[in-house]
């Protein structure tokens, strides 16, 4: 319990500075300042996603680790809606590599 609430704040005393960090990534790259929502558990969407598995991979290496396991998920599952998320642009753009003929079909 302690050691949550150590991490917890932390976490709250350097917010300030992640989110610095983060302005500073957004200017060098605009995909970095669309991915803010995503680090702390929120996603923009056009129309919200109810009943989706959520998926998320922060960046290159975990989508690629999460490949096996969502597509076994989609062939075991294949009328359920995934939602992936990430927190870079390559990440993102890695998701769209592997899903977008998912994506196209609305399943993703």
């Amino acid at each position: 319990m302690l050691a949550r609430w150590l991490y917890s704040l932390i976490f709250c005393l350097a917010l300030p500075l992640i989110l610095l960090r983060l302005k500073q990534r957004a200017k060098a790259n605009a995909g970095y300042g669309q991915r803010v929502y995503e680090r702390f558990g929120r996603y923009q969407s056009a129309k919200p996603t109810p009943g989706a598995l959520w998926f998320h991979a922060v960046s290159v290496g975990e989508v690629a680790a999460a490949r096996p396991l969502i597509q076994r998920f989609l062939e075991r599952q294949p009328e359920q809606r995934i939602l992936i998320t990430t927190t870079t642009p390559t990440g993102s753009d890695r998701v769209l590599a592997a899903y977008g003929d998912l994506l196209a079909q609305g399943r993703v």
